[in-house]
């Protein structure tokens, strides 16, 4: 399909399926209204090509796993996570050229959404509203991701009510999402809230996510399209690349959170130490860490540093723990796991000093 501006504009429309009164869709501004006298919270993310994602992965070693076969795949695979070291690619055929996964205009879209809803569920917010700016080459290219997004906000119950687009050479998604508390007389979930004695928990398992960005990029066992096809990646290695493209969805671990009173909440962006830290740094505390649940496949050190997980952290008190396990499991939601303590000063792990380091800027 070719696109002018007026045709994706009626795309929009007709994928959106609905106006927002009193202002319809397409014009200047965007509308919605004040539900109840709710306190509104409202958070932008940006993903930028190059800078968040990359549109093609390549490295040697996938074509030296696929030339090879099933019988070598377990000694190319033996390979230390993180050491770089591809190998010579050639295979013994002499055959083996560059190889590229190419990533799907719906993978960055969805997780460029996905990323940004995850700052609402960081404060405990019931996500309503979203406006999706793209800058990207083509309309085609604007129009899927923008397609992909608004099937994914219907899925979560999110009304995209507005956005931009313009002609970049470099693909960059801008996402604001707009949410309101969650249930009556809630009160969202800061940084600023932890006390000494708070025990620390998170949603999930960690380090998943850069451990999938490691395989693509060739820092660990790469992966290829025709690989995955074929099998030869281990169900954990396909697992770790879907889930870096594939962000979770917290919003309910989140509003859960909130109302068994933790005391301060963050997402896991950048990383659990400096995201935590952050929480501490709010606070005016430090942390102990004392279990860290790595993900199947990845390594501690991704784990405590990789970034993008999108699991959350919340602090809370001891003796509201027994109340918090039994709301999580009256909605079935995973039990949140414990890693740790709040304590007067500095970032710890079973008592050792851990250096504050992980994605910054970027």
């Amino acid at each position: 399909m070719t696109f002018d501006e007026f045709s994706f504009v009626n795309f929009i429309r007709e994928k959106i399926g609905r106006d927002f009164h009193p202002v319809p869709f397409g014009d200047d501004c965007a509308s919605f209204s004040n539900i109840k006298s709710s306190q509104f919270i409202v958070s932008t993310d940006t993903s930028v090509e190059g800078q968040h994602f990359r549109l093609d992965y390549s490295s040697e070693l996938r074509i030296a796993t696929l030339k090879t076969g099933p019988s070598k795949t377990n000694e190319v695979h033996s390979g230390k996570a993180g050491s770089g070291k591809t190998g010579s690619g050639k295979a013994g055929s002499g055959e083996a050229q560059n190889s590229w996964l190419k990533i799907s205009n719906s993978q960055v879209g969805n997780k460029a959404f996905l990323a940004a809803l995850s700052d609402i569920s960081a404060m405990g917010g019931r996500p309503l509203y979203a406006l999706v700016s793209i800058s990207g080459k083509s309309l085609e290219t604007i129009a899927e991701i923008s397609e992909s997004i608004i099937d994914l906000a219907n899925i979560l119950h999110i009304a995209v009510i507005g956005g931009d687009v313009t002609k970049s050479d470099l693909l960059s998604i801008t996402v604001t999402v707009i949410g309101v508390e969650p249930y009556d007389k809630a009160e969202f979930v800061c940084r600023n809230g932890a006390q000494v004695g708070d025990l620390i928990f998170v949603t999930g398992d960690l380090g998943l996510s850069r451990h999938g960005l490691n395989l693509l990029l060739g820092n660990s066992d790469a992966v290829n399209s025709d690989i995955l096809a074929k099998n030869v990646l281990s169900n954990d290695e396909k697992c770790a690349v879907q889930r870096h493209f594939k962000p979770p969805v917290r919003v309910e671990y989140g509003i859960e959170a909130s109302r068994s009173s933790a005391t301060a909440m963050i997402d896991i962006s950048d990383g659990l130490v400096i995201d935590l830290s952050r929480i501490t740094e709010a606070s005016n505390a430090g942390f102990n860490l004392d279990f860290i649940p790595v993900a199947r496949g990845a390594t501690l050190e991704e784990a405590l540093y990789g970034g993008e997980d999108y699991e959350l952290i919340f602090t809370i008190c001891s003796n509201d723990v027994e109340e918090m396990f039994q709301n999580f499991n009256k909605k079935s939601l995973k039990t949140p796991i414990k890693v740790g303590e709040i304590t007067s000063s500095e970032m710890s792990l079973n008592g050792q000093k851990l250096d504050q380091k992980g994605w910054l800027f970027h």
